[in-house]
């Protein structure tokens, strides 16, 4: 008997285009970790920058209107600063230097004002040579309201590195760094 003819396999139907939907909001360590990398790899590529990785020290500084009375701004600036307020007195002077970056005694009060708030979140962490571990068990860290930053930090204590080298390989200004482990030291999260 003759040999029956095979008709091809019917073509597969064509695939529909998926849309990638947004990321969820971090929830636990490794979704903060994930951001923090994902903002990390977005600087190197020169893709979008995340806020914080756009302004060193704060998150996001609009620059000010046109009519800012920056000598205002830094009699109150010295104000806060003689009354202990270090933070408050950085925030108005990168105000200023927003708008105008070569304000020499706006950069004065940025270094004194940075210097001293290392200096206070560095007593709190004692030596930076000590390696600090982690105080609390993974799913009581979900509770603490950590941002990406400072999940991003916490993922870096592993039991074997230094404060010191956590704040070199955080890739954030050292005292956003800093600030941060001093705050988790703080919450009893590391130790």
């Amino acid at each position: 008997p003759p040999a029956a003819e095979v008709a091809p396999p019917p073509a597969p139907p064509p695939r529909a285009e998926i849309t990638p939907a947004a990321p969820p909001a971090p929830k636990g360590l490794e979704d903060l970790l994930r951001q923090g990398l994902a903002d990390i790899e977005a600087v190197e590529s020169g893709a979008e920058k995340p806020a914080a990785a756009r302004s060193g020290i704060r998150q996001l500084i609009k620059p000010p209107p046109p009519d800012t009375d920056f000598d205002a701004l830094m009699k109150d600036a010295r104000r806060r600063q003689q009354a202990g307020d270090f933070t408050g007195s950085l925030e108005l002077v990168e105000q200023v230097l927003s708008g105008r970056p070569d304000h020499e005694q706006a950069l004065a009060y940025l270094h004194e004002n940075t210097t001293r708030l290392l200096a206070m979140y560095r007593s709190r962490l004692g030596k930076l040579s000590k390696v600090p571990k982690l105080k609390l068990r993974p799913q009581e860290i979900i509770w603490q309201s950590l941002d990406h930053r400072a999940g991003f930090v916490l993922a870096q204590v592993d039991g074997m590195t230094s404060y010191e080298d956590i704040i070199e390989i955080s890739s954030m200004p050292e005292l956003e760094a800093t600030r941060i482990l001093a705050r988790l030291v703080e919450h009893g999260v590391i130790g």
